[in-house]
């Protein structure tokens, strides 16, 4: 377990499977792997820090700043603990990728996800009605792309994916993808 480590020019560090890595402040020119099996927790991104995950999951807690980049790789989850807009830029999130938003509670009927943007950028909000999360997104998706769901093991919250392209309607879908 790593605790409380900060990364920073040119530095990089990889957690592996069974790794943890618990308070890892990324600065500018740093970067964290999280690969599968390999967890992240209460990491903070700062700008010009960078994060991949690949198979792992990154989370960012409640009281976490993040404005650097954020890379989806293959099968990651992006858990956000707090609520608010994130300042990090996320790329490459497609499916089965996930975002796990601990903060919004996964309602049937109510939680929503909206998309404003454009074909190669844009903001993905969603809401309970009451707590909401903002997250900026590089690539092409539609307003109506993502799906949404309640949180596995008893959790309240929300998960957040992206269904393949041609994807028919099914329970929580809000449209197809289209990258």
């Amino acid at each position: 377990m790593l605790s409380g480590f900060s990364i920073a020019k040119g530095a990089t560090v990889d957690v592996l499977s069974g790794g943890i890595a618990s308070g890892t402040i990324v600065s500018s020119g740093g970067t964290v792997d999280v690969f599968t099996g390999g967890t992240a927790s209460a990491a903070m991104i700062k700008s010009g820090g960078n994060a991949v995950i690949s198979g792992g999951t990154l989370e960012l807690g409640s009281a976490t700043t993040a404005s650097g980049t954020i890379d989806f790789v293959s099968a990651d989850t992006l858990k956000l603990d707090g609520t608010g807009t994130y300042g990090s830029v996320v790329s490459g999130f497609a499916k089965p990728d996930v975002f796990d938003l601990s903060a919004v509670n996964f309602i049937s009927g109510t939680t929503s996800a909206t998309y404003s943007g454009n074909a190669s950028s844009g903001t993905l909000t969603v809401t309970d009605g009451t707590h909401s999360v903002s997250i900026e997104l590089l690539g092409n998706y539609l307003a109506t792309t993502f799906n949404v769901g309640p949180e596995g093991g008893g959790g309240t919250g929300t998960l957040v994916t992206d269904p393949p392209s041609g994807m028919s309607s099914v329970a929580g879908l809000v449209g197809p993808h289209n990258t």
